[in-house]
Formats: structure tokens, C-alpha cells, sequence
């Protein structure tokens, strides 16, 4: 797979990009003498979480060969980022974000912070159209930050707390604008990440 020619002639449609390079990662993993690398696989598997290809992740590890599934610390950082992915799989923003918060990630550092923003749009978004109040310490949880670190969002996108409940407003259309943009702003922040760690692919 030639990925630095992907980044060259990759477009302004980053969103296309990512998916590009997934599929070529699709196709290679399909190919018994493929051998990856831990490294390309927590990639391979963070692309697919940044782009809701939950299903994917899962037919993928089931792919991997059974010494990178063993539980030994050599292995630690994949395993931790299956079973973030196991959460996804799972709707479960509270554990993802914890598992996101408290895993030690050594190659993936900042594909992480990317997945983290990248949900909290997606709790951002769940709690606009679900919630008309909600426990500003359960909201926290799900945007996996402290309350007090919540308070300052939750003023700036126009939300109220009252008596310890988190009031958001209900703006359908315009959270949704706002994941997208957001989505395209991640994607384009990853394909700029692996082309700085292209030595890695």
C-alpha cells in the first residue's frame, strides 16, 4: 500500500480521504501475506472508530492472529483499543470515555484525543435530542470531563443548569450541522497526523 501517494493526492474532501485509506487497509488485511505491524492496526482500527465503521472494527480483530490478542504487555495498547471499541459497539459513551481517559497510549496519543472530541460531539448531540434535563454529573460522564470543566460548555452552547440538571436546548438541525463539520475537522486531523507517522505504515 503506497499511503504517502494517498496523502499526495489526496483532495479537500477529507472525509473521502480516510475512507480511501481504510479501504486500502481493508484490502490488505484481506491478504495472507500481510503481516501488520501493532501500530498499523491500532490505526487501522481508530480510522474505523472515526468514521462509525463499528462493525468493521469488529470483523477486523476477529481477523488478527491470535498472538496479538494474547494478554501480555506487548500487546497492551491494541488490547485497550479493542475494548474501547467493544464500548463503541456497545452505545456506551461513559466507559469509552473513560477507557479513552485512563489507558496509558503510547502510539495512538493522539488518535485518542481526536476519538475523544469526536464523541463528545456525539454525547453533545444524544443529549440535545434524548434529554430535556439531565444530571449535570451524569452528563459529565458522558463527555468524559469533571463538572466543573462541563459548566463552561454548557454556557457557551446556550444550555442552562438548573438545581444540578443540565437543561439543553433542543437545536436538531444545528447540533447535527455542527457533528458534521466537526467529523470533517477530526478526519482532516488524523490525515495529517499519519502523514507525519507515514515511516510507521
Amino acid at each position: 500500500m503506497d499511503f504517502p501517494a494517498l496523502l499526495r493526492n489526496a483532495g479537500q474532501n477529507d472525509v473521502i480521504n480516510i475512507a480511501d485509506f481504510v479501504r486500502q487497509w481493508d484490502e490488505s488485511s484481506l491478504d495472507h501475506r500481510y503481516h501488520p505491524s501493532q501500530t498499523q492496526v491500532i490505526f487501522h482500527l481508530f480510522g474505523y472508530y472515526l468514521l462509525n465503521k463499528l462493525n468493521e472494527a469488529k470483523f477486523l480483530w476477529k481477523r488478527l492472529p491470535n498472538e496479538f490478542k494474547s494478554e501480555n504487555p506487548h500487546n497492551a495498547e491494541l488490547i485497550a483499543t479493542w475494548n474501547l471499541g467493544k464500548n463503541l459497539l456497545k452505545k456506551d459513551l461513559v466507559r469509552a470515555q473513560k477507557k479513552i481517559n485512563t489507558t496509558h497510549w503510547r502510539d495512538a496519543t493522539d488518535l485518542a484525543r481526536m476519538l475523544r472530541k469526536k464523541l463528545q460531539q456525539d454525547a453533545k448531540a444524544v443529549i440535545s435530542k434524548t434529554y430535556v434535563s439531565i444530571q449535570i454529573a451524569k452528563a459529565a460522564e458522558m463527555f468524559g470531563i469533571n463538572e466543573t470543566e462541563l459548566r463552561p460548555h454548557v454556557e457557551r452552547w446556550g444550555w442552562r443548569i438548573e438545581n444540578d440538571y443540565v437543561k439543553p436546548t433542543q437545536t436538531t438541525q444545528i447540533t447535527k450541522r455542527e457533528v458534521a463539520t466537526d467529523d470533517i475537522q477530526v478526519i482532516g486531523e488524523l490525515v495529517s497526523y499519519l502523514e507525519q507517522k507515514n515511516n510507521l505504515v
